[in-house]
């Protein structure tokens, strides 16, 4: 008889261990839980701020052996007669651009002479003129390197972010199952109601903080900055460009380069493409900061628009490569016929 009554009397006490047992688990999972995952967020700032610049070139010495040779393009176009008598309006512009005027003016004056005795000096003539043609392409490449490295740099930086926020993600949904799961249990395990009460209460405001930061882990940034930013040349079109180099941007700038000559240039075409698609009327000014400055705090959509807004002015720095080699390279044959009007 007296063991029975032991056994009473000891399983009366289970309610209460179990009660503080529960509540000090719940307690302790959540928060350590949430501190993991805001030092992982932490983490991963000073991991991407390591990576700041690394596109940045070391040199740019290419660049600047390729200057415009004047920006009073209209008297250009108007006084130069020996320009124009031989080529046309758009090309005049980009040997001016390009800054090959003076080596095209000296091959003119050498193709000129009848007697064949400058025949070798528009061949030296020539090949610095294609040297240079050379140098203008190797530039371009440079450029549309650099804007490539930026792409990839920041889709990494992207991928670690979404990374980090899935795995936060994973370890609070399996806090938020074990909370309800234990917070289920609690009834049947718990007969008075004060107690019960209580680990229900403790279950439900620990599964509602977990909730909470389940749904704003999705909404987690990264600091993420550079030194120069391609991209606010295009948007702001100063008169001096803060990124790209000189002759690419005065290419960018100028109507009669563009595929659609005359109306718009490649830099307001691309811009009113970014402003319609990528952008929208409903962007705010954080974004523009962001997008258009020096960096700051990037969620995952605004890290894959700076993507987007890179890879098109990538393409069409490219496709105005091709254009640009292929009319100076025909600019440089001195044997064609004089332009027909």
């Amino acid at each position: 008889m007296d063991f029975f009554v032991k056994v009473k009397h000891l399983t009366s006490f289970k309610p209460t261990i179990m009660i503080s047992t529960l509540q000090k688990s719940l307690l302790l999972f959540s928060a350590t839980t949430l501190l993991g995952s805001c030092a992982a967020h932490k983490d991963l700032s000073k991991t991407a701020s390591l990576d700041t610049d690394y596109c940045f070139p070391t040199s740019t010495e290419i660049d600047a052996h390729i200057i415009p040779n004047t920006f009073n393009t209209d008297s250009l176009l108007q006084y130069d007669t020996q320009l124009s008598a031989r080529y046309s309006r758009k090309e005049i512009l980009l040997a001016n651009a390009t800054g090959i005027i003076p080596e095209l003016k000296k091959a003119l004056t050498f193709a000129a002479d009848t007697t064949g005795a400058s025949e070798s000096k528009l061949m030296l003539m020539q090949f610095k003129i294609q040297q240079k043609i050379t140098l203008i392409h190797n530039a371009m490449e440079n450029t549309a390197a650099e804007l490539y490295c930026e792409q990839e740099r920041t889709r990494r930086i992207a991928t670690m972010l979404i990374n980090s926020n899935q795995k936060r993600a994973n370890k609070l949904t399996v806090a938020s199952l074990i909370a309800g799961a234990a917070t289920g249990l609690a009834p049947a395990l718990i007969e008075k109601k004060g107690p019960q009460n209580a680990v229900l209460l403790t279950g439900g405001v620990v599964t509602g903080l977990v909730s909470l930061a389940l749904v704003r882990s999705s909404a987690k940034t990264i600091d993420f900055t550079y030194q120069r930013n391609f991209l606010s040349d295009i948007w702001y079109a100063p008169k001096k460009p803060t990124a790209l180099p000189q002759f690419i941007y005065l290419l960018l700038t100028t109507k009669d380069f563009s595929i659609q000559t005359g109306q718009y240039s490649t830099q307001q075409n691309i811009k009113a493409r970014w402003s319609l698609a990528e952008l929208g009327p409903d962007v705010n000014d954080k974004v523009h900061t962001i997008m258009f400055g020096n960096g700051g705090n990037f969620n995952t959509d605004n890290l894959n628009l700076r993507i987007a807004l890179l890879n098109q002015l990538e393409a069409a720095l490219k496709l105005l490569d091709t254009d640009v080699s292929s009319a100076l390279t025909h600019m440089n044959n001195f044997r064609l016929e004089p332009k027909i009007n």
